[in-house]
């Protein structure tokens, strides 16, 4: 390839001519805004890229092509389409040739500055590679140049702030490249979010440096009003939207809208003025005050009444007049009748109208006063709960009487409900009371047995599935701890007495190639018996209230035997050889309560 001024004087063959035409003519098309106006100080072509692959043979041919049309172009004075040319060629396979082409065709374009940059890039970029004539030459353009146009700087504080030349974007700040333009005059505008745009024109002379400050100013949201009132009074107060902003003349700025000015003293009133304000705008407003005042007008039914405004008789019976506005103190008496007393607002220039009837006095009447509640005498609960024994249950099967060591036992846990009837009466914070109680229960035992023994025999292994059944109830006598209190009570009760229990079992057993069921009882038992309860009352007392707390339980049986049925599906798996104890020792259930308790 060659520069301009060693291009080969030959004529392409018409096919590569219509070829390279069609294409400047698409490419010109697009470039053409950008050749139009001054470019950017970093055109595309010398902005720094990654290390790219040497071009292959086609890509070499390919600018060679486009290389000469740029030439044969250029002698034609056609420099635009020679441009786009070269360009084309120095993005393909870029050489000191056609960089140094590209800088020659600026200059006669008269794109002064783009020459500067293009003569610039070609000696940092070949400058270890031209011949002394072309260096000596370049330097010489630039110096040329450098009187031909001048640079832009930017020294703004603002950071990231958009930065366009005659429309065209450079970049975002800070910008630390110097901007070199054309002679003339070129608008520079700068814009960011939150802040005024900078729009400064710049006349570039030749050979001189511009530079653009800022700062930038903060985007203006607000109006600008003034106040004042007249006549001038130092007394009033200016409000803005019920807010007292000081004494007149008042200025500052405010938001765009609708807001609503006044002026108010002790004395002097100005009536409210609503102004629309815009963003940017500036406004004055004038108030004219006045002395605030209203009319009042009393009428009263009975005659010769006396009217009195702020402890002061103005008139009997009917009243019209004057006063200033603002809170005053309306007095109607007479002599047989309840005084009427009323706190009045006069408004300025309104007219305020009261019309009273008085009220005959009453002889006084002092009510009867009851005595205070003694919080004694009697009272029922009726209570539902849950019953739960969180400890092994105390029948043979749990606790593993009559099996040997290597037996497993899993048991489900006691879980049954209940209700009680309590009735008692209260001494105030103690009271006594008697209580019956229903209750049932139900427990599973899985028994895994691996040897026989004598109080339970069959064939083993084998596994035995117990179920039982318990139902009966509890009397028992108790006191009860109730301290006063209306709406919420703490009651706690505690009690003893008798549980009255009957109890039933079953046993399955179920193997490959048999099954076999037994039952027992139901037997009769009695224990002593221990019960707890603790809660809150909701509700007024004496009444209805709504009882929520928490109920013990304790039985202690001294061995309640049940022996099984005498029939049974299977001998193989016989019944135990002695009575079982369903219930032997201390039984202990705990459960949620909810209830209610009447009276007192």
């Amino acid at each position: 390839m060659t520069d301009l001024s060693t291009a080969r004087r030959r004529r392409p063959s018409k096919g590569l001519l219509a070829w390279s035409l069609g294409f400047l003519v698409a490419l010109a098309a697009s470039a053409s805004p950008a050749l139009a106006q001054t470019p950017p100080a970093s055109p595309p072509a010398t902005a720094p890229a990654a290390p790219a692959a040497p071009p292959t043979k086609e890509q070499l041919a390919d600018a060679k092509k486009f290389f000469d049309a740029g030439n044969k172009l250029y002698k034609e004075g056609l420099f635009k389409e020679a441009l786009a040319s070269f360009l084309e060629a120095n993005r393909i396979s870029p050489r000191e040739s056609i960089q140094n082409n590209i800088a020659r065709t600026y200059r006669d374009m008269k794109d002064m500055a783009s020459a500067y940059n293009a003569y610039d890039l070609l000696l940092s970029k070949y400058g270890d590679k031209l011949k002394p004539a072309l260096k000596t030459d370049a330097k010489n353009a630039l110096e040329e140049l450098a009187v031909l146009t001048g640079v832009i700087s930017f020294a703004l504080p603002d950071v990231d702030a958009k930065v366009t030349v005659d429309g065209v974007d450079v970049g975002t700040t800070p910008i630390a490249k110097l901007l070199r333009e054309n002679i003339g005059t070129h608008q520079v505008t700068i814009t960011k979010a939150g802040y005024e745009p900078l729009v400064q024109n710049v006349d570039i002379k030749g050979h001189d440096t511009v530079t653009i400050a800022g700062p930038m100013q903060k985007e203006i949201l607000t109006a600008h009003v003034a106040v004042t009132v007249t006549p001038p009074d130092a007394q009033v107060k200016i409000f803005v939207d019920g807010k007292e902003m000081g004494p007149p003349p008042w200025q500052g700025d405010i938001d765009p809208g609708i807001h609503t000015l006044e002026a108010r003293g002790d004395t002097m009133v100005a009536a409210p003025k609503q102004v629309d304000v815009a963003k940017k705008g500036t406004y004055t407003e004038v108030l004219e005050t006045h002395a605030p005042v209203g009319t009042v007008a009393v009428n009263v039914d009975v005659a010769d009444s006396d009217i009195s405004i702020d402890g002061k008789v103005v008139a009997k019976g009917v009243f019209e007049g004057p006063e200033t506005a603002g809170p005053h103190v309306l007095l109607v008496t007479k002599a047989g009748f309840v005084d009427y007393k009323k706190d009045i607002l006069v408004h300025d220039a309104e007219r305020d109208v009261e019309n009273i009837a008085l009220q005959r006095a009453q002889p006084l009447v002092t009510a009867p006063v009851a005595p205070p509640h003694d919080w004694t005498g009697v009272y029922a609960q009726f209570k539902l709960m849950g019953l739960f024994e969180p400890t092994t249950p105390s029948n043979d099967i749990a606790q593993g009487v009559g099996y040997t060591t290597d037996t497993v036992i899993n048991g489900s846990g006691v879980a049954g409900g209940g209700f009680d009837v309590r009735v008692g009466y209260s001494f105030g914070t103690v009271g006594v009371e008697g209580s019956i109680l229903g209750e049932f229960d139900h427990s599973e035992v899985d028994v895994q047995v691996n040897t026989s023994t004598v109080e339970h025999p069959g064939v083993a292994p084998r596994t035995e599935q117990w179920t039982f059944l318990r139902g009966g109830g509890v009397a028992s006598v108790g006191v009860r701890l109730q301290p006063p209190s209306e709406v919420v009570r703490p009651t706690f009760g505690i009690g003893g007495g008798v549980a009255v229990n009957a109890m039933a079992y079953n046993r399955s057993i179920e193997n490959v190639q048999t099954s076999s069921v037994m039952a027992g009882g139901p037997g009769v038992y009695l224990a002593p018996a221990f019960l707890m309860d603790a809660g809150i009352l909701l509700g007024n007392t004496p009444g209805t209230r709504f009882y929520l707390g928490c109920q013990l339980v304790a039985e202690f049986s001294s061995g309640a035997q049940v022996s099984p049925a005498s029939s049974f599906s299977d001998p193989r798996y016989p019944p135990p050889s002695s009575a079982i104890n369903v219930a032997n020792g201390k039984d202990v259930f705990l459960g949620p309560i909810v209830g209610w308790q009447f009276g007192e």
